[in-house]
């Protein structure tokens, strides 16, 4: 997908790994809804555009689109790529917006009543209600630390590197421009330098040190376990401001412990999100009685709930109730 200009200008805070997995599994599971009721409006809802509503939403905290409605077809969600809110009014419906769309050959600019936009936001501000938050940015300490830790280490693995050889032999060693031009060309090479005994510029015939073996000593990218253990720990409270256990970017993670972390995803930060998007977007489309239910995403869990229903069976729930109870 291609970033927009709010994303961009969002800093290095959306790029970093933490906040991109978590945006990542929020699109996913979204593109899992089941949309009802089925009309010409809610049509416009796929999967694909229900996942980039949950990905703007997560990096940008506001998905905007503009609503298309042609004489003849379906209903269509323009996404817009750039957009600017007007109006002295507090009320959203007397909004209106400037927006660009994006296209091949270049932008399209127009201004549209807000009857006209789409306009999903997350977490308002009181002070700004026109403008969504993403999660990290309340957390804009931890996400800017993980966002230098990674950039310093991002311009450090683009360096060179490589094995720097004591040579005791000063005939043929090189000097300090040529090793420096060496060392910026070198792609993992091994280089020889001087020892201290033959010394740069000494003359052949220098005696090699006594005693002393020979190592080759590394240069380049070597960080420290601390500021490695620092990143993913920053990570971590990131991943869990969004919902995300650590689990789920743990490819080492039990299944157990996997199976929990998506229950927890699913039931107690997915759905309530996407019971917010279908008020949102059921308000804008005309729809109030929108749903959008995550039952797909439940069944991945099929066996834990098919306990839960005969428990609750057995303790004489109907059995209606009890599919009801747990999502099935």
């Amino acid at each position: 997908a291609v970033e927009s200009a709010a994303a961009r200008g969002a800093g290095a805070a959306v790029r970093t790994a933490a906040i991109e997995i978590a945006s990542r599994w929020w699109a996913r599971v979204l593109t899992l809804a089941r949309v009802s009721p089925e009309t010409p409006a809610t049509r416009a809802l796929t999967p694909s555009m229900l996942g980039e509503i949950a990905w703007r939403l997560a990096r940008i905290g506001e998905a905007v689109f503009v609503i298309d409605v042609p004489p003849a077809g379906p209903v269509k969600l323009i996404p817009v790529w750039q957009h600017d809110v007007r109006g002295r009014s507090f009320d959203p419906a007397e909004w209106r917006y400037h927006v660009n769309l994006a296209a091949p050959n270049g932008t399209y600019a127009m201004t549209a009543p807000a009857g006209q936009i789409l306009h999903v936001r997350l977490s308002a501000a009181a002070d700004a209600p026109w403008c969504g938050v993403a999660p990290w940015r309340g957390a804009r300490l931890s996400a800017d630390l993980v966002a230098g830790i990674e950039t310093q280490l991002s311009n450090e693995a683009g360096k060179s590197s490589g094995y720097l050889m004591p040579h005791a032999d000063g005939e043929g060693g090189p000097n300090i421009a040529n090793l420096q031009a060496d060392m910026r060309g070198a792609k993992g090479a091994t280089l020889l330098t001087p020892t201290h005994q033959a010394g740069l510029g000494a003359g052949p015939g220098a005696a090699p040190p006594p005693n002393r073996e020979l190592r080759a000593t590394r240069f380049g990218l070597d960080a420290p376990a601390s500021v490695v253990q620092l990143r993913s720990g920053a990570g971590d409270d990131l991943l869990a401001l969004y919902g995300v256990h650590p689990s789920m970017a743990d490819p080492k993670a039990a299944a157990n412990t996997l199976r929990e972390a998506w229950r927890l995803l699913v039931n107690l930060t997915l759905e309530p999100l996407a019971r917010e998007i279908a008020s949102q977007v059921g308000a804008a489309l005309d729809e109030p009685s929108l749903r959008l239910s995550l039952a797909d995403a439940r069944a991945a869990d099929v066996v834990m709930l098919s306990r839960a229903v005969h428990s609750l069976t057995g303790a004489g729930v109907p059995v209606d109730t009890a599919r009801e109870v747990v999502g099935l």
